[in-house]
């Protein structure tokens, strides 16, 4: 079947291509299993909790739980850029799975609360650095923004399913066997979700320098372009509101199920299942987007749904009204996600990107704490109905002040998509990560040539790689006519491949485009990426 879409053959999707690429299709797998582990485990470890401790023994667990994890996540970003991306989701992975078999020792050992309070700790110093760590790697693995797109969808698709399956799982194994049973089960599911992690073959380069001093530097350098680009700004800040929106959902959820609606102790659980029913319902519709430029509207449409259904609960309070908005809520979020992170994959720098993730999600957890009690606050000032009506309507007053600001930024996300088009016409190109495009189409420099204007002459030394973005140039040696040159095709590496003299002369035959890339730029951008190095020496050779 054609990837490209010839003509031949029905093209492909864009989830079925960046499947195709074994790392990526490794990494998504492992996610799936961890995220339906972990949440299997989080219904385990409360239920313990409650057991033995009450509601406060919850409470406590989710705080130090998120609280760690979260405040160590900028730091093992950056630590991660050192380390090699790969590695450092793999640690991460396996640091979760030892968290789980701890706790199973544990229960087996009839240990005190208190060290299963602790354990939490350790595991969320995995879990949420790794929540950032997945989508840091997903660029560096898909090969075009559709293919990136796709990728996000997704990973929302397998959260969405790990907070249905692993919940499921825990009730299943809590019904035929003691806890210990269950925390081992999980963690059997861990260490085959951290094996996977480890085995994927690290293509990614190592993206800093070691040291103390570049660390506190790449954490500062994050800082300051959160708190000085206005457009990160709105889109970190809204992401706030969003983690704000949710956790007061969960309160408004409790509330509808034991105050309002009399569904009994299961009644939160149940709307917390048609909230995820949805999100997946909204992750299968976001393998669309895919295949769309425009990440904004889907992006601006996933907030107004989060609002709109938010809203529908307090409008009239029924049990049709609450499962309805809960799940609607559930497919906005998910556009929500795939879109803004999408673009913030692509609008943010690379070099700054582990740290700005990093600092975002550490400002959006503490969003989710603020939320629950901002809900709560809001309903005993009020009422529950007006309380719901604030927040979803808030959400959607918001949202389309905020797209304002996220157009601009899209413009900023996609300004390299025609370079990156042009770099991947070239079968050196054609199997590099969307990231590493992205580096390479920030260093190109755009020259126009006239009529029988020379880029170059034989003998000169070679300074620069050359692409021909369009019309025609021909190459000459000793006055005779070599090649033409068109859109796609390169010239200028042997030079710089060998360390030799310029060997043709290049010039334009009619008006022409090229992009050029500086030496050091080109030689850094072979030894980052092996199988790009591989295919410009085979072609150099053909030619030669």
């Amino acid at each position: 079947m054609s990837i490209e879409g010839d003509g031949s053959e029905v093209p492909k999707s864009n989830i079925r291509r960046a499947l195709e690429i074994p790392e990526l299709r490794r990494i998504q797998l492992a996610w799936g299993i961890s995220k339906i582990m972990f949440w299997g485990w989080v219904v385990t470890r409360s239920t313990v909790a409650f057991n033995e401790g009450g509601a406060w023994a919850v409470g406590l667990m989710l705080a130090v739980h998120m609280i760690p994890g979260a405040l160590f996540t900028p730091l093992y970003a950056v630590l991660a850029d050192r380390w090699g991306l790969i590695r450092g989701l793999a640690l991460l992975a396996w640091l979760r799975a030892i968290a789980m078999a701890a706790s199973a020792v544990i229960l087996f050992a009839d240990g005190p609360l208190i060290a299963l309070i602790v354990i939490c700790a350790f595991e969320g110093l995995g879990t949420h650095p790794g929540d950032t760590m997945h989508l840091r790697v997903l660029p560096w693995l898909a090969r075009t923004p559709k293919e990136l797109t796709a990728s996000n969808s997704l990973t929302e698709v397998l959260r969405m399913n790990g907070m249905l399956v692993g919940p499921f799982c825990a009730v299943l194994l809590l019904l035929i066997a003691e806890p210990a049973v269950a925390f081992t089960v999980f963690a059997i599911g861990g260490f085959a979700a951290a094996f996977l992690f480890f085995s994927v073959e690290n293509k990614i380069p190592r993206l800093e320098e070691k040291g103390v001093a570049s660390v506190l530097t790449s954490l500062s350098e994050g800082c300051r372009t959160i708190l000085w680009d206005f457009d990160i700004v709105v889109l970190v800040a809204f992401q706030a509101w969003m983690a704000i929106c949710m956790a007061s959902l969960q309160v408004i959820a409790a509330a509808l199920a034991l105050d309002v609606l009399d569904l009994g102790n299961s009644g939160p659980s149940m709307l917390g299942a048609a909230f995820g029913v949805g999100g997946l319902l909204g992750g299968v519709v976001s393998f669309k987007l895919s295949g769309r430029n425009d990440l904004v509207s889907p992006w601006t449409v996933g907030a107004l749904l989060v609002g709109g259904g938010t809203a529908i609960t307090g409008i009239y309070l029924s049990i049709f009204t609450a499962f309805a908005g809960m799940a609607i809520s559930g497919v906005g979020l998910v556009f929500f996600m795939v879109a803004g992170t999408t673009l913030m994959q692509r609008g943010i720098p690379s070099h700054v990107q582990s740290s700005v993730f990093g600092f975002n999600f550490l400002i959006a957890n503490t969003g989710f704490g603020l939320g629950g009690i901002l809900c709560s606050s809001l309903i005993d000032l009020f009422d529950l109905n007006l309380a719901i009506m604030l927040i979803g309507g808030l959400m959607i007053f918001i949202t389309p002040l905020a797209a304002l600001s996220l157009r601009r930024f899209a413009v900023r996300a996609n300004a390299h998509n025609d370079d990156i088009e042009l770099l991947r016409i070239s079968p050196i190109f054609k199997s590099l990560s969307i990231a590493s495009l992205e580096q390479i189409s920030r260093g190109l420099e755009r020259i126009e040539l006239m009529p029988n204007e020379g880029v170059y002459q034989q003998g000169e030394t070679g300074e620069y790689f050359f692409i021909v973005s369009s019309g025609t140039l021909v190459t000459s040696a000793d006055e005779r006519f070599i090649s033409t040159l068109e859109a796609g095709d390169f010239f200028g590496e042997s030079a710089l491949l060998h360390d030799i003299p310029l060997a043709t002369t290049v010039a334009a035959q009619a008006y022409s485009e090229v992009f050029r890339l500086k030496k050091e730029t080109f030689i850094s951008m072979l030894a980052d990426n092996p199988e790009c190095k591989r295919a410009m020496l085979d072609l150099s050779a053909q030619r030669v």
